[in-house]
């Protein structure tokens, strides 16, 4: 599985060599995980390919959000 950065999203959008051939190839064999914080990026700059993005974010294994609890002591 491999978690895939917001940037490699970004280039695979913009049909960038190799990238779009890499995710593409992952995404087929179904090794993509996702992430709700690179979602959330991705979403936040869609500058209309929001359908594309989409369909390929629901064909990523989600993973789940994990909270990070942290206590300061004085």
């Amino acid at each position: 599985m491999v978690l895939v950065d917001t940037s490699v999203w970004i280039h695979s959008l913009a049909n960038r060599a190799p990238f779009v051939n890499e995710l593409d190839r992952l995404l087929s064999l179904d090794e993509v995980v996702g992430h709700e914080f690179v979602y959330g990026e991705l979403l936040i700059g869609d500058r209309g390919g929001r359908k594309k993005l989409l369909a390929a974010m629901n064909r990523c294994f989600k993973r789940p959000l994990f909270l990070i609890k942290t206590s300061l002591r004085s």
